[in-house]
This record gives C-alpha cells, sequence and structure tokens, in this order.
C-alpha cells in the first residue's frame, strides 16, 4: 500500500493541469488536502464509500418479524382464516415443502406489511376488488386495449 504522500502526490498529479502545478503548487496542495479530507476520488468525480440510497417515503415501514406468529398477528382480521388454511395445507401434508412453507411466510409477510403499513388503502383495495367483482362498478380497459390505443402490438 502506498504511503499518504505518494496518494496525495497522484490526486494533486489528476486534479491541478501540469500547468497549474508549476504556476501555483500551494493551491493544487490546498485542493489535493481538501479533497482527501472529504474523501473525493479525483479521477471519478465521486465520493469514496458513499451509498446513494432512494428518497425515504413520507411514512417508514412497519416492522414485521418474518416469523409465522408475527406475520399473523400483523395480518388484517380478514386475512387470518386464509392464512391458517394454507398453513395447515402445508403443514399437514405427508412431506413438508420447505421451499412451498418459505414462498408461504414469504408472501403472507409481503402482505402483512403492506396492509399494516397503510391500513386505510389496504381496505380501499379490497373494497374496490369486491366492487368490480360484483359488478358495481364498471371495470376499466383491458390491456390490449389500452396498447390499442397507443398502436403497440405484440
Amino acid at each position: 500500500m502506498r504511503n499518504p504522500a505518494q496518494m496525495r502526490a497522484k490526486v494533486t498529479a489528476s486534479d491541478c493541469p501540469p500547468e497549474e502545478a508549476e504556476r501555483n503548487p500551494a493551491q493544487c496542495s490546498v485542493l489535493s488536502a481538501l479533497l482527501d479530507k472529504l474523501r473525493w476520488h479525483a479521477a471519478t468525480g465521486r465520493r469514496l464509500g458513499v451509498v446513494m440510497t432512494v428518497q425515504r417515503h413520507d411514512r417508514p415501514r412497519p416492522r414485521i418479524e418474518r416469523t409465522f406468529t408475527a406475520v399473523r398477528a400483523a395480518l388484517p382480521a380478514g386475512n387470518v382464516a386464509a392464512f391458517d388454511d394454507q398453513l395447515e395445507a402445508i403443514s399437514h401434508a405427508p412431506v413438508v415443502d420447505l421451499a412451498a412453507l418459505d414462498d408461504f411466510l414469504s408472501g403472507w409477510w409481503r402482505i402483512a406489511t403492506r396492509a399494516a403499513a397503510d391500513p386505510a388503502d389496504w381496505q380501499r383495495m379490497h373494497q374496490e376488488a369486491e366492487q368490480l367483482q360484483s359488478g358495481a362498478r364498471p371495470a376499466g380497459r383491458t390491456l390490449a386495449e389500452v396498447l390499442g390505443r397507443r398502436e403497440v402490438h405484440l
């Protein structure tokens, strides 16, 4: 590994054009030290060790442990019976399929997390689905109709 002086010399050489480094070595030295302090990589123009993330949503998602007990407890009351029925069907098989059990838990965990994050939205989604299934609300255009209007042919 190089010593800090060698690393600083490399940063100085890449930050300042050679003519500038000859004319004003003190300024290039200060710039180099500043970039080192900020952990800025001169060649790429990026900070070292900085991770970019997406903007946080208004409300943080609830932290639901990914266990059968925690997921069942976090489910809306209308979903608990379906959870129990599916778990019983998987666990009472002659041979328990661990992949199916993991898929079951993952799927219900996503449902519990989404329902707990915004219970009103979860309720509204189910009401709209019931209206569509009962015919009380007309269905929207099909995907084929939307793509046809946009002149997209698959």
